[in-house]
């Protein structure tokens, strides 16, 4: 009900400040999308479908049917909002659409965001719950709070957001919680980020508003009485407004902070995910991020593969045509994968969500255009991207299997049966294949191009084997004598492969002295990587890792 109140609030808020009065048609529109959003927000997607024939039923036993959106099939109010620029100010239901994105000059696959339904309606109500002025009665602190599985694009949202910002006018900071995160380190954190306005009162440098991001706020280490009193302690930041000086001659002294408006992002509690206090929840304004949809996704996708392969870049007729097909199957393959292999008690770590799909992008995005010479070879490095992120952290030989046969079932459905039977075997890729420049000058780097390597290890061999005599040289005392069979060349192909790629990370798993060690130190080599190890002690602390 709060939540719903401020909605209503935050929207007339303009038309009271101007002492306007709007048609009650408009005045229907909006307190039905409160209700929509305060109530059915913190809904999955089946679940907002089965309120909104709810919320439709009872609004038509009342003679107010015609307050909510004339609706396509599949349609519900949350797809909608009242719009605010309409010059007659009576609201008319608008159709979220994205606005198109624009690539930049230089394409980098990691920093890319790209909007969608979900993120344009989820930066509509930050936005509304920002501007509106933080009050009492109904409580509102200007902040929301984005609750969503992993991968459903909430810290993307609120960078987007947070990046439309002028500098001159508003200011951002993020903050990322974990459990080592403690409430005088928060406190320190935030006190860091404000100025002195007048004795007591502080705020952000300039007198300017400032957002503070909260990302994964639930992660804050439970103590053993059941309290979180990091978040507690957020808690007061966001209601009272301040903190209690932490020196010791103002101890007692209450600290307050003006100008902040909060962000919150939390996974969904259950499943090792820890839940936040009720107080602290009371606090925001909470709606739940959805999985986006199949056309939300290929819109995404389409639109990155679309900026990199296009006839500017100089890609073939043919390759860009197949890119249309590509995220349809590589959708395909996700859904069908993480359908069918859920997680369990001892492989609990085959989850896969939006990220799986991100990094089959990359793999892609990754490769260099005059690699890429036609369609067969797209379809060539889609499998084995494929293959490497679905397959590679399956636990089991059959499930191993499975994921091969369904991205072969999906080739031969998307692509056809002549390349799905030229790449019936998935082929192995790799970067470090090739010689290094001659220079008398100077010895100069080898060129990293991802490229497919056939059938044949023995090229891949000699290389490894090659910077394996390198790194000897160069480093006596680490000197590692190793035998290069095929696991092991596939093994350093993999880590080599997931290393390059920016913001990449690996945990190998695996029994003693099967290679893991040596086969970082020798992929970290073949990058061009300095490579450090933690030599964990019994005294080993936050301090030595710091």
């Amino acid at each position: 009900i709060v939540n719903m109140l401020n909605m209503i609030s935050a929207i007339l808020a303009p038309h009271v400040a101007a002492n306007e009065v709007l048609t009650p048609e408009a005045y229907k529109r909006i307190v039905s999308y409160s209700v929509a959003w305060a109530f059915g927000g913190l809904l999955e997607t089946e679940g907002r479908k089965q309120f909104h024939e709810k919320l439709h039923s009872i609004q038509s036993a009342c003679g107010d049917g015609d307050a909510l959106p004339p609706l396509d099939e599949g349609q519900t109010v949350f797809e909608f909002v009242p719009s605010r620029d309409d010059p007659s100010k009576s609201y008319p239901w608008l159709l979220w659409k994205p606005e198109v994105w624009k690539p930049p000059k230089k394409l980098n696959f990691s920093s890319l965001l790209i909007p969608t339904l979900d993120s344009c309606r989820a930066e509509f109500m930050i936005d509304v719950i920002s501007s509106l002025d933080r009050s009492r009665a109904p409580p509102n602190f200007q902040s929301a709070l984005m609750v969503g599985a992993s991968g459903t694009a909430k810290t993307s949202t609120a960078m987007m957001y947070v990046q439309g910002f002028s500098l001159d006018e508003r200011l951002s900071k993020r903050i990322n919680f974990s459990s080592a995160t403690t409430p005088e380190g928060f406190q320190r954190t935030v006190e860091a980020e404000v100025e002195r306005k007048t004795g007591k009162t502080f705020c952000p440098p300039g007198g300017k508003p400032m957002t503070i991001f909260l990302d994964d706020m639930s992660m804050p280490l439970v103590n053993q009485w059941g309290d979180q009193v990091t978040l507690e302690l957020t808690r007061q930041l966001v209601d009272m407004g301040g903190f209690y000086f932490l020196d010791k001659d103002k101890r007692g002294d209450f600290k307050t902070i003006e100008k902040l408006s909060y962000i919150g992002a939390m996974g969904h509690p259950g499943g090792g995910r820890n839940d936040i206090p009720n107080r602290t929840k009371s606090k925001f304004f909470a709606f739940n991020m959805v999985l986006p949809s199949v056309v939300s996704v290929d819109n995404i996708y389409g639109s990155i593969l679309r900026a990199r392969f296009n006839s500017k870049s100089g890609a073939p007729d043919r390759v860009v045509a197949m890119t249309k097909k590509l995220t349809v199957a590589t959708i395909d393959v996700w859904d069908k994968i993480k359908r069918s292999l859920l997680p369990t008690p001892q492989r609990f770590h085959y989850v896969f969500n939006m990220r799986e799909l991100s990094r089959v992008f990359q793999g892609v995005m990754d490769t260099p255009l005059e690699v890429i010479t036609d369609e067969s070879v797209l379809v060539c490095l889609w499998k084995h991207e494929c293959t490497r992120v679905f397959a590679d952290k399956l636990a089991r030989t059959v499930d191993k299997e499975f994921v091969d046969k369904v991205i072969n079932d999906f080739t031969l459905q998307h692509f056809g049966e002549k390349l799905a039977a030229d790449h019936a075997v998935t082929t192995w890729w790799a970067d470090f294949l090739r010689e290094a420049p001659e220079s008398e000058e100077e010895e100069l780097e080898a060129p990293k191009v991802y490229e497919p390597i056939g059938a044949n290890f023995d090229r891949v061999r000699s290389k490894a084997y090659e910077y394996l005599k390198k790194f000897n040289d160069a480093f006596p005392a680490k000197s590692m004598n190793l035998v290069l069979f095929d696991d092991a060349m596939c093994h350093m192909m993999r880590i080599v492969r997931t290393i390059q790629q920016k913001r990449g990370s690996a945990m190998l798993v695996g029994v003693g002295g099967s290679g893991k060690q040596s086969l970082t130190r020798l992929s970290s080599f073949t990058c061009n990587q300095k490579c450090f190890q933690i030599a964990l002690t019994k005294n080993y602390n936050d301090n030595a890792l710091f």
